[in-house]
Order: C-alpha cells, then sequence, then structure tokens
C-alpha cells in the first residue's frame, strides 16, 4: 500500500482462484514463445482460452499476448515480463517501462482492447508481472480512458491484475501530463 488516496494498492478484491488464474495467465507470452505456432490455446483454471493475437516490437522489447475466452465474453491481455536476456527489456525497466508503454505494438494493443470492450462489449482483462504487471497498469488506464471518452455512460469493466508490477502508475502518470485520474 501507499499513500495515494485515490487508488488504492496492494490489495484486492480477486479471490484466490482468481488470483491464480491471473497469475498463471500472466505467464502465457513466454509459453507462446517456447510453443511458437503450435501455441492456440491454453485452460486456466478451468476456463478454455484461445490464443487470438500477438503483440511483438523487437526494438523496445514488448511483447504481449491477446486471450479470448472459448465460454465467451472476455478477452484477456497477457503482457511479458522482463526477458534479462533482453536489453530492450533490461533499459524498459530502468524507466519504468516507459519505452515499452509508447511502442506502437502497445498502442494497437490498447486500440484492440478498447474495440473488444466498446464494439464486441465483452470484458476486457489485463494481467502481467513485473515490468508486464505496469505495462498492465499503463494499459488498462489507457483502455479505460479510451473507453469512456468514446461512451461516457459505458457499463463494464476494464481488469487490471499486476504481480509486483513497478513503475506503471509512475510510466501512466507521465505520459498523460503527471496526471492520473
Amino acid at each position: 500500500p501507499d499513500d495515494t488516496p485515490s487508488l488504492a494498492t496492494g490489495a484486492s478484491d480477486a479471490s484466490r482462484d482468481e488470483a491464480l488464474s491471473s497469475t498463471t495467465l500472466a505467464a502465457v507470452p513466454r509459453l507462446v514463445d517456447v510453443l511458437g505456432p503450435q501455441a492456440t490455446g491454453i485452460v486456466v483454471g478451468g476456463e478454455a482460452f484461445a490464443v487470438a493475437e500477438t503483440y511483438e516490437d523487437a526494438a523496445t522489447g514488448f511483447h504481449a499476448v491477446q486471450l479470448r475466452s472459448l465460454s465467451g465474453g472476455r478477452a484477456v491481455f497477457a503482457l511479458d515480463d522482463t526477458n534479462f536476456e533482453s536489453l530492450a527489456d533490461v533499459v524498459a525497466d530502468l524507466d519504468l517501462a516507459r519505452p515499452q508503454a509508447s511502442s506502437p505494438a502497445f498502442a494497437a494493443m490498447v486500440a484492440d482492447a478498447e474495440a473488444v470492450a466498446l464494439a464486441e462489449g465483452q470484458e476486457v482483462a489485463f494481467v502481467g508481472a513485473s515490468l508486464g504487471g505496469a505495462l498492465a497498469q499503463v494499459a488498462g488506464y489507457e483502455t479505460a480512458e479510451a473507453v469512456l471518452a468514446a461512451a461516457p455512460g459505458y457499463a463494464g469493466e476494464v481488469e487490471v491484475f499486476g504481480v509486483d508490477p513497478l513503475g506503471g502508475r509512475d510510466a501512466a502518470e507521465s505520459l498523460n501530463g503527471g496526471t492520473l485520474d
């Protein structure tokens, strides 16, 4: 927990099972890398997902995967954590995720999340650990901001689940003129 009164941190209303599922989903980008084209889906916590899209930017090291629930109603965007063999990832870590949050692949992912929420009416969730968790915070903020600008009465949710996310809120504030509402 920190001293920011308007943004509770360090706590969640997620159940233990939801937290375990979200944490497992955060590892999907690495699994997709290892399995390559054979990675077409995953089952986590009794829910089956199809790998719908991957987002990559070699220049910044950004890597994420869009998963679609086969039972319908939700899309999960899993953001990769730090690959310490990647200089771009290490640089992104040192700069509080800003290089990756500014990448074209990140922008494409946020645009897709906005479309899922508005055009398809599905729940949108971002999950990630460490660097991926920080990026999940930024993506969640930017998606919610875009959705509310396009549909002020939007009643859905943009969910963010981060495991030890460092710097995401700071990066979002930096990218949005120093404020986060």
